[in-house]
């Protein structure tokens, strides 16, 4: 009885999905219901009543900090246990982990010493071949390409699996243009010759290794005898592919909940739901007891998501009970966002005041983030302490990528993209023409930048600044290779010895009379905190310096994700973010037609579902009090919404909010009446050139005139804004 003592505090479903001996499940875990208590406690039965060994077990999650987690509640369930060779990760990392062993399999000039780059380094690298091809940059857009390239990339190997499965879909594996295909054609040209891997790569290339190796494939499915996989509503078609691939006749545990399915702009399809159960035969199994909301909010959230459904669907319908005390939901409508964003702080400052609510229990949540600007200028006014999710991690640093950098290079000296961002880091005159000339001798040999030093003329005016770069390099070099000196515990130091980073720094910020004292001190202690790190990893992994170094600086691009923080103060954060936390207070803000909603017109059906779902996930985060707000109109516009002044979204109908009585309307319109605006006898006229004045962004200049809509470039931080021309402030001047 002592094995299974984990049980003791679960209900009968969640030990139902738990001690299931069924092949294939499908366990529908609505939100709150305690899916990861079940998924951990899944484990835990298979270890503990099974003695099925930890290297047979596979758990797919999430986050990383989601995989984090998982470990964690499995060391407090069996101490004794040894978990290193239980492998939980997210499918990136399980992409990663296998290609590192497997990436010969490709025929490429890839090596199993390959990098990762992260978001950002992608967009530098897809900046700098728009400029190589000078490409008009009001006609592309660097962050649309970025999505187009990933778009373009996924999509055909998802039309391939399509025709295999003979399912009919209309797939797009063509770009709109031939100088978008030259970005793409110059992108991946670029990561082979760097060795390196962006994190679509790590899917696409074990997807297309798995499929066209059987036997490597068969060592697989013999090594992952239970494979368990979270958030299975969020995975894609590739995804579920390699999933199906290596789990053909073993044990296979999917937690998942359609009714959450919020990333379809990643990729996600509720179509794995259906292929997994039809695939795998699976049984569906229910989790609808919520542990984290109030009935009357989750009574909210059943409503809403109950329009979802059709019979094809009915199989996924699962609605939420509580036995948590009644709660409250509250909506209210406003007249403009300046009233809305003051109700809220006053709101916060009330319940605070109260002593029954910290700050870190308190979410303003938003589908969009160019909402959240006006609330937090009134959490400034009413000095309410706050954070906004995903604010710069650790590793974003400037100081940190930078010595990252350096490591990336030693590694691989080929390696252009990190070496560029060194060369002159710190300062050492090297500008552009430098490495315009480097650039120039490299691409007529064929070779990298760092080879290219090599060959600059001694005649040539930049030899001196070249030859004295290739010193650093080559004592870094030799210092880096010799292991009795260098290792994970102190490569940080020596590097920063011989470049003088930090000395360097210092000085040139005092010839600029910028000197900060706090600055100085914040760029050594984040240098010394890294190198703590890298201590701390010496010695837990195994292998040699070169080794550990790579597996080291791979396992920080993967797992970059910022810790929440512990301090007490309200979380400002986009929906999609908060997917998985919970609050006592929740604030959702924007209940309006094409801010909630987007254009039907444009999407459909499908999409209208999916922004229900994202409502829903909103709801569901909320524990005790759940505040909607809604406000007539906004002082920002978007140059693809319709209009400034919107109507609350319909989903406030399907829920069955009453219209809001005179005495709690903190609006003078009536709930669903937007402000009519008068039609202007004479539309004023704009061309291009012309100067204007706007009573957020001031003075502009328009660069472009389109029908009813003028593009202004207004000074920074704006930038270029669509604005329309019967806009009410805007003026010309």
């Amino acid at each position: 009885m002592e094995k299974q003592k984990y049980l003791n505090n679960l209900n009968e479903k969640q030990k139902e999905a738990i001690i299931s001996d069924k092949k294939a499940i499908y366990l529908h875990a609505g939100a709150g219901t305690g899916k990861t208590t079940t998924l951990t406690n899944k484990i835990v039965h298979l270890i503990n009543n099974l003695n099925i060994d930890g290297n047979n077990i596979l758990a797919i999650t999430f986050t990383n900090n989601a995989a984090k987690e998982m470990r964690k509640r499995l060391k407090e369930f069996i101490p004794y246990h040894d978990f290193s060779y239980l492998t939980i990760c997210t499918f990136h990392a399980f992409g990663y982990s296998f290609l590192k062993q497997n990436i010969n399999y490709l025929n490429s000039n890839l090596t199993s010493s390959f990098f990762i780059i992260d978001e950002k380094e992608n967009k530098k690298i897809i900046k700098e071949k728009m400029d190589i091809l000078k490409l008009d940059k009001d006609k592309y857009k660097v962050k649309d390409l970025i999505k187009k390239i990933s778009y373009i990339k996924n999509n055909k190997i998802k039309k391939q699996i399509f025709e295999e499965l003979e399912i009919p879909k209309k797939i797009n594996t063509k770009f709109h243009s031939s100088e978008e295909q030259k970005v793409f054609d110059l992108y991946e040209e670029y990561l082979k010759n760097n060795n390196f891997l962006d994190f679509d790569d790590l899917i696409i290339y074990t997807y297309q290794i798995l499929k066209n190796n059987p036997s490597l494939t068969s060592f697989y499915q013999k090594k992952f005898s239970h494979i368990l996989i979270d958030e299975f509503q969020d995975i894609d078609l590739i995804q579920y592919q390699m999933i199906k691939m290596i789990s053909q006749n073993n044990f296979i545990f999917a937690v998942g909940d359609p009714n959450q399915n919020i990333y379809s702009f990643r990729g996600a399809d509720p179509l794995c739901n259906d292929l997994f159960i039809k695939d795998f035969q699976a049984d569906v199994l229910y989790l609808d007891q919520n542990y984290r909301s109030t009935q009357n909010i989750l009574d909210k959230a059943n409503l809403l998501i109950e329009y979802n459904y059709d019979e094809k669907q009915n199989h996924f319908k699962n609605d939420l009970k509580s036995n948590m005390n009644h709660g409250e939901i509250i909506y209210k409508n406003f007249q403009n966002d300046k009233k809305e964003s003051e109700f809220i702080a006053k709101k916060i400052k009330k319940l605070i005041k109260s002593s029954k609510y910290n700050y870190k229990d308190i979410a303003i949540l938003y589908r969009i983030n160019q909402l959240y600007k006006e609330i937090e200028n009134n959490l400034i006014i009413q000095h309410i302490p706050y954070i906004i999710k995903n604010s710069i991690s650790f590793y974003q640093k400037k100081e940190i990528k930078d010595f990252l950098a350096y490591l990336k290079v030693l590694l691989f000296p080929k390696n252009d993209f990190d070496f560029k961002r060194i060369i002159n880091t710190p300062p050492r005159q090297i500008g552009k023409t430098t490495i315009n000339k480097l650039e120039q001798i490299a691409n007529e040999k064929q070779i990298s930048l760092f080879e290219a030093m090599d060959y600059v003329p001694e005649t040539d005016t930049i030899n001196l600044k070249i030859n004295n770069l290739k010193k650093t390099f080559q004592k870094l070099l030799k210092i880096f290779h010799d292991e009795s000196k260098c290792n994970l515990s102190n490569c940080i130091h020596l590097i920063n010895e011989e470049i003088k980073y930090s000395e360097i720094l210092d000085q040139k910020e005092k010839d600029k009379n910028n000197y900060n004292k706090e600055n100085e001190n914040k760029i050594k202690n984040n240098l010394d905190n890294l190198q703590k790190f890298f201590d701390s990893e010496n010695k837990k992994q195994k292998g040699t310096f070169v080794e550990k170094l790579n597996e080291l600086l791979n396992t920080i691009t993967l797992h970059s994700e910022k810790d929440d923080n512990d301090k007490s103060q309200v979380l400002l954060s986009s929906i999609h973010k908060v997917k998985g936390l919970e609050f006592k207070i929740v604030f959702v803000i924007g209940w309006e037609d094409n801010i909630f909603i987007d254009d039907t017109e444009k999407y459909g059906k499908k999409n209208v579902q999916e922004d229900r779902r994202i409502a829903y996930v909103a709801i569901t985060r909320a524990k005790e009090l759940l505040f909607l707000t809604s406000a007539n109109s906004r002082k920002f516009l978007f140059h693809n919404k319709k209009n400034r002044f919107a109507r609350p979204v319909s989903f406030l109908e399907e829920m069955k909010f009453s219209k809001p009585k005179e005495n709690i309307i903190i609006s003078e319109p009536n709930k669903y009446e937007p402000i009519i605006i008068k039609k202007v006898a004479n539309k004023v006229s704009y061309k291009a050139g012309e100067k204007v004045m706007h009573d957020i962004f001031g003075k502009g200049f328009i660069i472009a005139v389109n029908k009813d809509i003028l593009s202004i470039i207004f000074p920074k931080p704006h930038g270029i804004k669509k604005i329309l021309i019967t806009h009410s402030t805007l003026k010309k001047i």
